[in-house]
């Protein structure tokens, strides 16, 4: 067997493949939260603040369309994405954001439940169809592991509770009602998931490829793990504490909220553009050359 290519990092998916995926897993995120607080719990104080920002996350979801759209450079042939629906994840990805987007929209002008769940299962297949393809590309041995697929889905899940946090951290009652341990449990598992990325063997890889240093992996597993958990304890200790201590725990959501979205863009942006290693082309040898003896 002989390396005819060395392994190189793939310079084909840059930061506007970051944009989308990142910009479309927050979208998801962010409806989600919203959907759970406004339809699920029927919390009144969340409808009356939230109204006017339902449509937030389809904006942040057509940026990142937008973004995919000007890397690919010709917007006009892009119904061609729903050709391939049987074979192609990112045919279905296209068919996902549309329905996640066109859903959203109907629920924001209705606000009928039966659009918001509809929406609800569209981001939940939008962002796993953004894991998969990742994952299932396969000239990029580092990527080629089911753990990929879950860290899209809590990094998705993370970074719109980042935004849900940032938006509404001003609206009492966030303390005293599951938010802060929702966070807890989302963003343990968004660690859990960088974790089993990191150590676990490719299960599609032949074995282990290249990943991020030992030192980034860390730094990015503080950003968006140990800091916002921290301010989460701090927003639970601050919204039992006197009024002169609500001050700080605006500023502790406003701490978690952007740690969530900065560590979850750069997680991304690092697994996309730096630990995008492709396979080496190799060949193998199944006959020599005659060997040429010496005249004497």
């Amino acid at each position: 067997m002989i390396e005819i290519v060395a392994p190189i990092v793939q310079r084909h998916w840059k930061w506007p493949a970051v944009v989308n995926f990142f910009f479309g897993g927050s979208a998801c995120g962010l409806f989600l939260h919203l959907f759970w607080n406004s339809v699920i719990l029927k919390n009144p104080s969340v409808d009356q603040t939230t109204a006017y920002i339902h449509l937030l996350p389809v904006l942040i979801a057509l940026t990142g369309f937008l973004a995919l759209i000007v890397e690919a450079g010709r917007p006009l042939r892009s119904h061609y994405l729903m050709h391939h629906l049987k074979r192609s994840w990112m045919s279905r990805e296209a068919l996902f954001g549309s329905l996640f987007i066109g859903l959203t929209i109907g629920y924001a002008l209705t606000n009928l439940a039966t659009w918001a769940y509809a929406a609800a299962a569209a981001a939940l297949l939008f962002m796993l169809s953004q894991g998969y393809i990742v994952a299932h590309a396969r000239a990029i041995g580092g990527w080629n592991s089911d753990a990929v697929v879950m860290l899209f889905f809590t990094s998705g899940i993370c970074s719109g509770y980042g935004l849900w946090m940032i938006l509404h951290i001003i609206p009492q009652g966030l303390t005293g009602n599951p938010w802060v341990t929702w966070g807890f449990i989302a963003i343990l598992i968004n660690v859990i998931a960088w974790g089993g990325y990191l150590w676990l063997p490719q299960n599609r890889g032949g074995g282990l490829e290249p990943k991020p240093k030992k030192a980034m992996s860390i730094c990015l597993g503080v950003l968006d793990g140990i800091v916002p958990l921290l301010a989460l304890v701090g927003i639970y200790f601050s919204g039992m504490a006197a009024e002169t201590a609500k001050v700080w725990f605006v500023r502790l959501g406003l701490c978690c909220g952007l740690s969530l979205c900065l560590g979850g863009w750069l997680k991304l942006h690092h697994l996309v553009t730096k630990a995008g290693w492709m396979r080496p082309v190799t060949a193998e040898i199944t006959s020599y050359p005659p060997r040429i003896l010496p005249e004497e």
